[in-house]
């Protein structure tokens, strides 16, 4: 079975973002090699393939990663670090008013 692969700078030539410019080759790179924060959290990485020192991605690959960073949240959105932390002050201050934990 034979695979078609893609190396960095044609994965990048797939993509335009603002104003026509064209994705660089290393973003794709830095998703290979630090990857992405997903929607719940964790860090996704674009699995790709070496070739001696070079990088060769397929088609699956990088469908596997855009799913994965669309995620399935149910329709509830992660919350902000911030957000994290005024509902933490909320939940004390209702246990404070409970009497628990005290």
């Amino acid at each position: 079975m034979h695979t078609n692969y893609f190396s960095p700078a044609q994965v990048a030539s797939r993509f335009s973002l603002r104003a026509g410019q064209q994705m660089n080759p290393a973003t794709v790179t830095r998703w290979v090699l630090r990857g992405l924060i997903g929607p719940t959290g964790e860090r996704i990485k674009l699995r790709a393939t070496r070739i001696g020192r070079a990088i060769a991605i397929s088609p699956a690959d990088l469908d596997e990663f855009f799913a994965a960073l669309a995620g399935d949240t149910d329709g509830i959105a992660p919350r902000s670090p911030a957000q994290r932390r005024v509902a933490d002050s909320d939940a004390a201050r209702e246990l404070d008013r409970l009497g628990v934990g005290t």
